[in-house]
């Protein structure tokens, strides 16, 4: 990954695949990069690193401790992302939340309650 330059924007840090003439895997980075797992992968001379693209990505912005882009899976709850973005600051109104939407080219930015929110469980109505 250091002679390719960086990763770009959407690279797709859930479903990095490592591959050699005995193995094939996917590896989810934020395993350890948001977990803290370092579950220990070796890699050896003459291994591949396969990073994909992604549209799965999600801009948690507002009263939480790291906000930021982060990438997500189907599986993801909306606890699992509040919880990539370190939780709500103090002065965080835990109550209600906005969730920017773009459906059909246009941008909805309604507003929810989060028990409503955690209930349904998903990222758009």
């Amino acid at each position: 990954m250091k002679y390719a330059g960086r990763l770009e924007r959407n690279a797709d840090l859930r479903k990095i695949i490592l591959r050699n003439s005995y193995l094939n895997e996917s590896v989810d980075l934020y395993e350890f990069l948001i977990k803290g797992d370092v579950t220990n992968i070796s890699l050896r001379n003459g291994d591949v690193i396969v990073v994909p693209a992604t549209s799965k990505i999600v801009n948690i912005q507002g009263e939480v401790e790291r906000p930021m882009m982060y990438h997500y899976k189907e599986t993801d709850t909306i606890e699992d992302l509040i919880k990539f973005s370190k939780g709500f600051t103090r002065e965080a109104n835990e109550n209600r939340i906005s969730i920017t939407e773009l459906k059909d080219g246009l941008v909805y930015k309604p507003n929810y309650f989060l028990k409503e929110v955690m209930v349904k469980n998903k990222l758009t109505n």
